[in-house]
């Protein structure tokens, strides 16, 4: 029998009238030289109910998933009651329970910072899968889509991570009156750690579900390395990405399979009809979705989405956990 693999979600309501103050109270740490543009812009806290969405379809789509893992801030999502938590085999973590030792860098209003300790939930399995809460399988999947042979699978692009060639496209693009091409491809990637690692090339990330050895993650994430990162209550183009730093070190060690072509992003910027969300949902080849910033889409777009994404979790089968 193999190894169980959960599942660890990060979560937050800022709509939530109790966050929104602690959000403003420490607001002036977003002035933070290298503080991201949008560290603090409400779209990253708003909750459309991404979350439950993205859990039964995990639980439909990826049945052999163990137990699910939601990581908040002294939040717990409305519609998780007691019995429903108990049947999707659920748990919330609190970010005091995650940051134990390191109590004195809360509240974090980042998740690159809270993705540095989620090898710290209690009881973890050894392998799980890390999701925003905006990621959807939704397509039917098995273990191997994303761990082969002690090897985590990941999907994404490679990019060049030279200073010289983006500065010297700038320029040709300024001398030439072009605007930077447009991207609505959801890779992720932060020059940080490429930087960090002296990479001349970089594996940016799709945004799918990122499987994660625990003790691997574990081992990389030294005390040191934490707080250089967690120091940040908003994200901050200083600090590492702890997904992509692993995810490029064990590719350096050629222990990771590279995947491109399984996934499809939505965004707002490139989204304007109910018809184009409806050609990337229906794309039969591809097994993962992430559809970003709902708050932002046009309405009829996004109550579109929310009826096809109600129509993947129904299901004559009861999406209980295994056993």
């Amino acid at each position: 029998m193999s190894e169980p693999i959960d599942a660890v979600f990060t979560w937050v309501d800022g709509s939530d009238p109790e966050h929104q103050n602690k959000r403003q109270l420490y607001s002036s740490d977003g002035s933070l030289s290298g503080t991201h543009q949008h560290a603090a812009s409400a779209t990253r806290f708003s909750d459309q109910g991404e979350l439950f969405y993205s859990i039964l379809l995990a639980r439909k789509n990826a049945p052999w998933l163990r137990h699910i893992y939601i990581i908040t801030d002294a939040q717990v999502p409305a519609w998780l009651t007691p019995d429903m938590a108990s049947s999707l085999d659920v748990h919330v973590v609190d970010h005091k329970v995650l940051f134990r030792d390191y109590e004195n860098y809360l509240p974090i209003f980042n998740s690159m910072s809270i993705e540095a300790m989620i090898h710290r939930i209690p009881e973890l399995s050894s392998r799980f899968l890390y999701f925003n809460d905006d990621f959807f399988i939704v397509r039917p999947v098995v273990e191997s889509d994303y761990f082969v042979q002690g090897q985590s699978v990941f999907r994404g692009q490679w990019r060049w991570n030279s200073r010289v060639l983006k500065r010297v496209r700038k320029i040709a693009r300024k001398l030439t009156n072009k605007k930077a091409p447009a991207r609505a491809d959801g890779l992720v990637g932060k020059r940080a750690e490429a930087d960090m690692m002296g990479l001349w090339r970089y594996f940016a990330l799709a945004h799918v579900p990122h499987p994660i050895y625990r003790d691997d993650f574990a081992q990389l994430m030294t005390d040191e390395l934490i707080k250089d990162t967690v120091k940040f209550r908003f994200r901050n183009d200083k600090q590492i990405w702890p997904i992509g730093y692993y995810a490029n070190y064990f590719t350096a060690k050629r222990r990771t399979r590279l995947l491109h072509n399984d996934w499809n992003y939505i965004d707002p910027s490139f989204l304007s009809s109910a018809d184009d969300s409806n050609l990337l949902i229906e794309n039969q080849t591809q097994k993962h979705l992430c559809i970003q910033s709902m708050d932002k889409l046009p309405v009829d777009v996004r109550e579109n989405l929310l009826k096809q994404l109600d129509e993947m979790i129904s299901s004559p089968e009861p999406m209980r956990a295994p056993n």
